[in-house]
C-alpha cells in the first residue's frame, strides 16, 4: 500500500499473535484488542496490533538463580509474596 498501512484479517492477526482465531474474536468481543469494522468484517491495522502486543509485555518477577538486576530469584519471589500478603484487606 502506498501509505504503509496494512490491514490484517482475523486469521492473519491470530497467526501473527500465535493464538487461535476464536481467541482473537473473544478479544474483539471484550474490546481488549484494537480493531476496526469494515462493513461486517473485523480487521486490524498491523501497526496498531504490534503496538498493542508490545504494550502487553510482562516482565518475569522471579525464579531460580540470578535475575537481570543481580538479585537472587528466590529472594525476589519471596519478597513479592510478602508484599502481596501485606496489602490484602483484613
Amino acid at each position: 500500500m502506498e501509505n504503509g498501512l496494512r490491514f490484517l484479517t482475523v486469521g492473519e492477526a491470530a497467526e501473527a499473535l500465535r493464538v487461535k482465531k476464536a481467541t482473537v474474536y473473544a478479544w474483539v468481543h471484550q474490546r481488549r484488542i484494537p480493531f476496526r469494522k469494515h462493513g461486517a468484517r473485523v480487521v486490524f491495522r498491523e501497526d496498531e496490533l504490534r503496538a498493542w502486543s508490545a504494550a502487553s509485555l510482562v516482565m518475569p518477577v522471579g525464579g531460580h538463580g540470578k535475575t537481570m538486576d543481580g538479585c537472587d530469584g528466590d529472594v525476589a519471589a519471596g519478597s513479592l509474596k510478602t508484599e502481596r500478603n501485606r496489602t490484602r484487606p483484613s
